[in-house]
This record gives structure tokens, C-alpha cells and sequence, in this order.
């Protein structure tokens, strides 16, 4: 699982490296950090889905792991409550281990919260944009959201 995890994150990394390298291109820059964004956001939804999958493999009939797989589909939004709420389908130690880790990382709440506000408007049509800085603040965060989810998971 965890070699799962970390090629994703070496894989956005890898992107945003280049959106935010001074050999991108000046008139496409707000766009590549726009979709950096929407690859973070993917990243998230990815991993959470891989440590959930990998904590019920062993405790699960195939027929729940196939419905709880069918529910990842639908591309819900993951922010930090519906992690939580997520969570708490499962298992409500989960849940409040997770909820923990939020209350003790603002940082991280405020961040995925960002990301999916910027990812949100990006695909209906608005201007909402991130810089450099920015876009790389978002990545840590969503790195540091994952170890959380992975953490209140054990």
C-alpha cells in the first residue's frame, strides 16, 4: 500500500515541479497550476480509496469490497468531513483518529478545503487560480492528509 501511495505522490510531485519550474510556459502557467489542482484533488480521492480498500481486504467479504469500490466511483469530493464521514462507515475509532489529526492540523484542513474550492470552480467554468507557492502548499498538505487517513486507520 504504502508503494502505492508514494508513486502517486512522485507522480503529482513530478507535475508540479514542472507547472512551477521556470521553463513553463509564462501564458499556460495559470492553467498547468489550475489542473494541478484538479491532480491533487484525483490524488486524494485515489489514495484514500487505496488505504480503505487495503485496511477491509482482509476483513471483508469480496462482494462488500466490490461495493465499497462501486461507491469510490462516484467522485465524491474529499475533503476533510467527508473523510471523517467516510471513516465512520467503517469504523468510528477511524473516524475520531482521523478527526483528531484535523483538529491538531489546521493547516491541512484549510488546505484540502482550498484545494477543492479552486478544483470545484476550475470545472464549473470560474477564474479561481492558485501560484506557485500556493499550489505547492497544497500538495504538502494533501501528502500530509493522506499519512492522517493512513495513521487513523491502523
Amino acid at each position: 500500500m504504502r508503494h502505492q501511495l508514494d508513486q502517486r505522490f512522485a507522480a503529482l510531485e513530478r507535475y508540479i515541479s514542472r507547472a512551477c519550474g521556470p521553463r513553463a510556459p509564462e501564458d499556460f502557467a495559470p492553467d498547468l497550476m489550475k489542473f494541478g489542482t484538479v491532480l491533487i484533488c484525483g490524488t486524494i480521492e485515489q489514495c484514500v480509496q487505496i488505504i480503505i480498500m487495503h485496511r477491509l481486504k482482509t476483513r471483508a467479504h469480496p462482494r462488500v469490497l466490490n461495493f465499497v469500490k462501486s461507491h469510490f466511483k462516484r467522485g465524491v469530493n474529499l475533503d476533510c468531513s467527508a473523510i471523517a464521514q467516510l471513516l465512520a462507515r467503517f469504523d468510528g475509532e477511524w473516524s475520531r483518529n482521523f478527526e483528531n489529526f484535523v483538529n491538531d492540523n489546521d493547516d491541512v484542513k484549510e488546505g484540502i478545503s482550498s484545494v477543492y474550492g479552486v478544483r470545484n470552480s476550475v470545472a464549473h467554468g470560474g477564474s479561481s487560480g492558485v501560484g506557485s507557492k500556493r499550489l505547492e502548499e497544497l500538495f504538502n498538505a494533501s501528502k500530509s492528509l493522506i499519512v492522517g487517513v493512513e495513521n487513523a486507520t491502523k
